[in-house]
């Protein structure tokens, strides 16, 4: 198991196409790993846990606006993405 953790140790990206694709390949060696050893499910389940944060993983998000005339409000809770536009 040692050899699989070691191989997924990768440098913190800061580009959040790479971020997610390291997320994915993450999974995905997770996935194979404990499908060769489903042994370890607990083990793996009781170190996520561990790390886990300690805040809920949907805190509730209270937001106010005021728009006025022509103005545009964009507020999320998480990330947002705009495309385009009239402007």
């Amino acid at each position: 198991m040692e050899s699989e953790l070691s191989a997924a140790e990768v440098p913190a990206a800061t580009d959040p196409d790479v971020e997610r694709d390291l997320v994915v390949e993450g999974h995905s060696r997770l996935r194979r790993l404990l499908a060769a050893h489903p042994e370890l499910v607990e083990q793996v389940r009781r170190i996520a846990e561990e790390h886990a944060p300690d805040s809920p993983p949907h805190a509730a998000v209270t937001m106010t606006a005021t728009a006025s005339d022509s103005a545009r409000i964009y507020q999320a809770g998480r990330d947002q993405t705009i495309h385009g536009g009239d402007r």
